[in-house]
């Protein structure tokens, strides 16, 4: 059974968390009614004080002895069946409320639903009823979503807003009812899926949170939660600027309250660490910076009063790690990896549910590992990854994603230490898992092709040409399809058509590697106007455009795309060394298309004496495109 999940921020490690843990319920769900007997049945004194004793515990946090005391209440209530609808609807909503807050919500789920019925039979005896029906409907709805029952939480919340809306215009106070029913259904439209109709009701919400702030105070604490609701939603929707601007807000409001509000450091560390996201997301990690080290002196002192808090302490690290390599600076991330894995890990130990973070921490040491070229050391965190992954994809099909990246990182760590035969089967791991998520799910498209991609390399460093041709051809086509919708992936649908090319000449048919190397550079041209990264590459294709024509005896041809891939790798040699065998390959291929033009003088420019030939083959290996193929890293974050 699979939670619905809710209230994530976009792009983060962190798990996002279930309905029931993420929504904290209104006052009036506690016991605005549990203590309104009907007339001549008041409850005895002894049951009316477990009733306020459980509310005064809750209030402390003590759930688990709120609960006990109104136990004793339902038990009162089944052994004196005579009472009235109201009473035992107030006394059973307070009970399944409590049951929930203990995660019990399997428990809460029978003495709600009684709640449910108690108040709908008088709905046409009480003015009050039908408010009260709204409050037990939305709780209903919030443990549905917990137990991921996806068919049955929208009919609830949605008749509970409609309840809330007819009640509110006879009665302003009930606005803040109304409000916080409006969040729980965009809360749960996001759990579904359907980002798009979660968004109206949560602008609605924080437009009355806004005018109940304006007269109230006391109310900003619920505003800048909304607020940050909605920043969540227009997130998921893809809106990120208005998503940084909402964020920005509510921010600015925790700040504001800190001095006065002892709860606000939490909030205020859970929406920073959403404007964090925000900010990577944008691309813009410097600024993400320093909001991410305030996040984690938040959560440090946090977890310094509260245990419970360590696993944000470890996401917020996670973060800051990512934050460094985005930025550049690998080397910087692994001080904070290693912390949130050794917090992961100590969690672990006594629960399950830091599992995912600890898998994706060391995904991404791997990751940064790897940058650093340190293969070696990269490796055994992004096995250990996988492991872990493929376990909790055992038991809930919502992780199958995360398997299939953590194989992919696999499948590139094996390659980089030039292990080709062991990534070949964690890549067609990969290729299944995503063609099956594909399915259902289209945004995994690029997911996929990228396994293809990549596979295919595999499959040709083994001089398996023809077993690399049928996945690149499949992943050209969903990229080129992908490119039309998406214009930014125009990148790898370059990257896919070079490979593809490269298969192709590698297997002795260079008038069907042609084409697709013409459409890479083209593409890699245009791709230039914006972006000065795929300058690299543009030099990688013209190589081998340049191999193909010399190969069908077009060696007049070939000479302007190999002097400008020279031109090229001349230039980002001169400003990274990591560029110069690229050059001196690009040298080698010029020389030899001089010497087929039957011009052996042009063939060394003087300005390359370091230049070392061998024997009448110029090519270092016997492959005819030795800088061509290329990996998608999907490399995750």
């Amino acid at each position: 059974m699979v939670a619905l999940l809710l209230g994530h921020a976009i792009g983060t490690a962190a798990p996002a968390m279930a309905l029931a843990q993420r929504v904290p319920a209104a006052a009036s769900d506690l016991w605005s009614s549990q203590a309104r007997p009907q007339k001549n049945n008041q409850l005895p004194p002894q049951v009316s004080d477990w009733i306020r004793q459980a509310s005064a515990l809750e209030d402390k946090g003590a759930n688990r002895e709120a609960l006990t005391l109104q136990q004793k209440a339902v038990n009162w209530l089944r052994a004196n069946s005579q009472q009235g609808d109201a009473t035992a609807a107030g006394i059973l909503h307070g009970f399944g409320r409590l049951l929930w807050m203990n995660d019990k919500p399997v428990e809460a789920l029978g003495p709600v639903a009684e709640a449910v019925a108690l108040r709908r039979r008088l709905m046409g005896i009480s003015s009050d009823a039908a408010a009260d029906l709204a409050v037990s409907l939305r709780l209903q709805a919030t443990l549905y979503a917990a137990l991921g029952r996806r068919q049955d939480v929208l009919p609830p919340i949605q008749e509970a807003v409609a309840i809330h809306r007819r009640v509110a215009e006879r009665d302003s106070s009930l606005t803040v009812q109304l409000a916080h029913s409006l969040n729980i259904l965009g809360l749960i439209y996001s759990a579904l899926d359907r980002p798009a109709e979660a968004l109206p009701p949560t602008i609605e919400a924080v437009k009355i949170r806004r005018s109940l702030a304006i007269k109230d105070p006391d109310e900003m604490a619920n505003l800048a939660h909304a607020l940050n609701d909605l920043g969540n939603r227009y997130g998921e929707l893809g809106r990120l600027e208005d998503a940084l601007a909402t964020y920005l807000e509510t921010v600015q409001i925790l700040r504001r309250m800190a001095p006065a509000n002892p709860a606000s450091p939490s909030v205020l560390a859970g929406t920073l660490d959403n404007l964090v996201t925000v900010y990577r997301e944008l691309g813009r990690p410097s600024q993400a910076l320093p909001l991410s080290l305030e996040t984690i002196q938040l959560h440090r002192r946090l977890a310094g009063t509260d245990p419970t808090t360590q696993s944000r302490l470890g996401d917020a690290l996670h973060q800051l790690g990512l934050i460094h390599r985005e930025m550049g600076h690998p080397s910087d991330a692994l001080p904070a990896q290693v912390e949130a894995i050794s917090i992961y890990r100590r969690l672990s130990a006594v629960s399950t549910e830091n599992l995912d973070g600890l898998a994706s921490t060391l995904n991404n040491q791997g990751n940064c590992l790897s940058d650093l070229g340190r293969h070696e050391a990269a490796l055994p965190p992004s096995q250990e990854a996988a492991k872990i992954y493929r376990g909790l994809a055992e038991r809930d099909s919502i992780f199958q994603k995360d398997l299939a990246l953590s194989l992919t990182n696999l499948a590139l760590r094996f390659s980089a230490l030039g292990r080709d035969a062991e990534s070949v089967s964690p890549s067609l791991e990969a290729v299944a898992l995503y063609r099956s998520l594909a399915k259902g799910n289209p945004s995994v498209r690029e997911e996929l092709a990228g396994a293809l991609v990549n596979l295919g390399s595999y499959y040709s460093r083994l001089d398996r040409e023809q077993e690399a041709i049928p996945p690149t051809v499949e992943a050209v086509t969903i990229v080129r399809k992908l490119a039309a919708e998406t214009p930014q992936v125009r990148g790898n649908l370059a990257l896919a058509l070079n490979n593809l090319g490269a298969y192709h000449g590698d297997s002795g048919d260079p008038s069907k590697a042609l084409p697709f190397f013409q459409e890479a550079v083209a593409m890699y041209r245009q791709l230039l106007v914006t972006e000065s990264a795929y300058l690299a590459s543009l030099a990688s294709s013209l190589i081998n455009l340049g191999i193909s024509l010399s190969q069908l005896g077009r060696h007049s041809e070939a000479l302007p795309a190999t002097t400008e891939a020279v031109q090229i790798y001349r230039q980002l040699a001169a400003r990274d060394p990591a560029f110069q065998e690229g050059l001196d390959r690009a040298l080698n291929r010029l020389h030899q298309i001089h010497r087929q033009l039957g011009r052996p003088e042009e063939a060394l420019p003087s300005t390359e004496p370091s230049l070392s030939l061998q024997g009448s083959s110029l090519l270092p290996s016997r492959r005819r495109h030795p800088i061509g193929v290329e990996e998608w890293s999907c490399l995750g974050g």
